[in-house]
């Protein structure tokens, strides 16, 4: 198996623990609402502070929700917004794609909370992760990849090869 391979692997493992731990753990709605979540795909922001070739983590979140994009189909809907600041402006960029009916955001790295978590209470009906974030709210959590499982299934795959 190729290093590319198990990057790519990598990559839709992260995506798709993610997606299905914030789909699992977003909790239960009303009925008119989740009528309305089966009828519309779920629009989901990735926020990068680089851009999405940028060799490390930033490219592999977004080969990440590219694979889950692809996997979901029309479930999802996702929207990638590079080289996001760790300002005000974050937060800005957030409340913009709310305003277009986006619900569940990934920011790629820890720093935005300053930024994200008051966008995140003032919009109770949306949910923001932070890699490896410092704060949690009802709707404001982290993620962290337990990344050594990944790289063990990765490199019993690569023995096995």
């Amino acid at each position: 198996m190729s290093r590319e391979s198990v990057k790519r692997l990598l990559s839709v493992l992260v995506a798709s623990l993610a997606l299905v731990g914030v789909m699992v753990t977003a909790g239960t709605s009303a009925a008119s609402t989740k009528a309305h979540k089966a009828s519309s795909p779920l629009k989901v922001a990735l926020l990068l502070d680089a851009a999405t070739r940028d060799g490390g983590w930033d490219q592999v979140a977004y080969n990440g929700m590219v694979d889950a994009e692809e996997m979901y189909g029309s479930k999802i809907s996702v929207v990638v917004e590079q080289n996001v600041p760790f300002s005000s402006q974050a937060g800005a960029i957030v409340q913009r794609l709310i305003g277009q009916g986006y619900t569940l955001f990934f920011a790629d790295r820890s720093g935005y909370e300053n930024y994200l978590a008051p966008v995140a209470k003032a919009n109770p009906n949306v949910r923001i992760e932070e890699d490896q974030g410092a704060v949690t709210a009802t709707n404001y959590g982290m993620y962290e990849p337990d990344q050594y499982q990944a790289f063990y299934l990765a490199g019993e795959m690569l023995a096995g090869a």
